[in-house]
């Protein structure tokens, strides 16, 4: 004989998933569940006057902690700057190339990334979410429907291919606040995949941030990123994001610099 509590939690969960599937009917459609997902991750008058976001946190990975600061301009370049044994470590992306040296340490020059470790780069680590502009990221989007996660909660599934960049990521968006739940990057088919779960989204000047990030990698725990401050418009100049003249480029075999 089932128990009753059975009984109740799996007419609960059938009403749940079939309260979703007949309350996300309109979202089916990617370009109308794009447009809710633009308008749950900022106000309309905070996206109109985005020219550039600036995140600080810390990054734990272990017992190791590194304090970091990002910042993504509305034009596209990007700027990452961790504390590291070694020094402040500075990687950006100018609009075309993506570079990496040690701050004040001219002498072992600028390290140049290699195309997948700028697409690496840009997919993780921009405001726009490759979700939101597929075009921009050259992936076309499928919709897989609607799933229930480990917690009960329904979910839209939406793989992003690239036939371009032979890469697939597949997005969950939270069916209620149409907020993304998780990722999922495979630099190819058939890849292990990089998880990034998206956790504790609190309202920042119009913006809604994950201000916990936690990521895993074919399983297991890598890491997990804490943010403290969000800021908008910090008025940064485009030198900011360019290669100091003063580092020469480095000659590196491809893959020996990390994606991030």
């Amino acid at each position: 004989m089932i128990p009753l509590f059975t009984k109740l939690k799996t007419l609960f969960m059938l009403f749940v998933v079939l309260a979703s599937v007949a309350y996300g009917q309109q979202s089916q459609d990617l370009q109308d569940l794009q447009q809710r997902h633009r308008e749950a991750r900022a106000d309309a008058a905070a996206y109109l006057h985005i020219r550039s976001i600036t995140v600080k946190g810390t990054s734990a990975i272990g017992s190791e902690k590194q304090n970091f600061e990002l910042t993504a301009r509305e034009s596209g370049e990007l700027r990452y700057a961790v504390e590291t044994p070694a020094g402040l470590v500075i990687q950006v992306f100018d609009g075309e190339d993506g570079w990496r040296w040690v701050s004040g340490k001219p002498e072992l020059g600028a390290q140049k990334l290699t195309d997948r470790q700028v697409r690496f780069f840009l997919l993780t680590s921009g405001f726009y979410t490759p979700f939101e502009d597929p075009d921009d990221f050259a992936f076309t989007p499928v919709y897989m429907g609607i799933e229930v996660n480990e917690e009960g909660e329904p979910e839209h599934h939406v793989q992003l291919v690239s036939s371009r960049y032979d890469d697939v990521m597949d997005v969950w968006i939270d069916a209620y606040t149409f907020l993304e739940n998780r990722r999922q990057y495979r630099p190819e088919q058939g890849a292990a995949p990089l998880v990034m779960e998206f956790l504790e989204y609190e309202r920042v000047d119009g913006v809604f941030v994950p201000m916990t990030v936690k990521t895993s990698f074919n399983g297991k725990p890598l890491g997990t990123t804490s943010i403290d401050y969000v800021g908008r418009n910090s008025g940064m100049l485009s030198f900011y994001f360019n290669k100091p003249p003063s580092y020469a480029e480095v000659q590196v075999e491809a893959g020996k610099i990390a994606a991030q």
